[in-house]
């Protein structure tokens, strides 16, 4: 039988899609480290130290029990990212077979419908990778059904930590005041003589 962790995920910070989290990666660690078994720790370890978000390890590393659920993990992101690169090279009159992500595809999953349109028709690349974070968020709430207390829940609350810790690294806010931070450091007739675009580049 699957060990529960009913105290544990009872007591982690609920977590809200678009607002910065009450809790880093670290400390969520921290906490799990001294609840969870040995076994289940790792597998955690190998998700955060990972970036699963961003880099999709194969579902290989996981052992059998995390590896069900990373796996439809996987090949909903293969589908979303191979998705883009297919269209993309069409726009260009190109073949983006070089460019597929091969290993997931034996079982394909098809993102929603009009997904991968709106990302790549998106104003800029920060409003198409809200458009992404937000499809990752839904089918990540989609996976947690069935999924309670077990470590399969874990793992499915690090996805969604993880992407809100890089929307937090991505907020206008925290850009703005780390860019005023930095011109401060200058002269004024230093800023004065800055271009334009190097300082938009900066922010």
């Amino acid at each position: 039988m699957n060990k529960q962790y009913y105290y544990l995920i009872a007591s982690l910070p609920y977590l809200i899609y678009g607002r910065s989290p009450h809790t880093s990666v670290e400390d969520f660690l921290l906490l799990c480290q001294s609840h969870l078994s040995k076994t289940d720790f790792r597998i955690l370890k190998k998700i955060t130290a990972s970036d699963i978000v961003e880099k999709i390890p194969l579902a290989s590393i996981f052992n059998k029990r995390a590896n069900k659920l990373i796996s439809k993990w996987i090949r909903w992101e293969m589908g979303l990212r191979n998705g883009l690169v297919k269209l993309r090279s069409e726009m260009l009159g190109l073949s983006g077979d070089e460019f597929i992500r091969k290993e997931t595809c034996l079982y394909p999953v098809t993102p929603e419908p009009g997904l991968i349109e709106s990302i790549f028709e998106a104003e800029s690349p920060l409003d198409a990778r809200n458009i992404m974070d937000k499809a990752r968020w839904n089918h990540i709430e989609k996976l947690e059904y069935g999924h309670y207390f077990g470590i399969e829940k874990i793992i499915l609350y690090a996805l969604k930590l993880q992407i809100l810790n890089k929307q937090s690294v991505l907020d206008p806010l925290k850009g703005r005041k780390k860019l005023e931070a930095s011109l401060a450091e200058f002269k004024t007739d230093d800023v004065n003589n800055l271009p334009v675009h190097d300082v938009r580049a900066d922010y």
